[in-house]
């Protein structure tokens, strides 16, 4: 679930701005990391290739209709600005 949550904010991911000041962010030595930027630029790259990735497979599944109708109704409720508007039947 957080690899999910990380690559729909990978498009417009960011530093950390406590990391990149030298301090520590809240999360740093927690388990399960849940802050939403990158701690490093390895992180960053990491980040910008798997929604990269991910993008371009979602880009093929859809060129040989293999995308689903979940997928589809998924990508519309993420990238609409009323969500109700996606599940309503109106």
């Amino acid at each position: 679930m957080l690899g999910t949550r990380l690559l729909q904010y990978a498009c417009r991911a960011s530093a950390c701005c406590r990391h990149a000041n030298g301090s520590n962010c809240r999360f740093s030595n927690t388990p399960n990391n849940y802050c939403m930027q990158a701690h490093s630029d390895d992180e960053l790259t990491e980040w910008k290739e798997r929604y990269e990735w991910r993008t371009l497979r979602k880009e093929m599944a859809k060129s040989r209709h293999l995308y689903s109708y979940m997928d589809q109704l998924l990508d519309d409720y993420n990238s609409a600005l009323s969500k109700a508007a996606v599940v309503s039947e109106l």
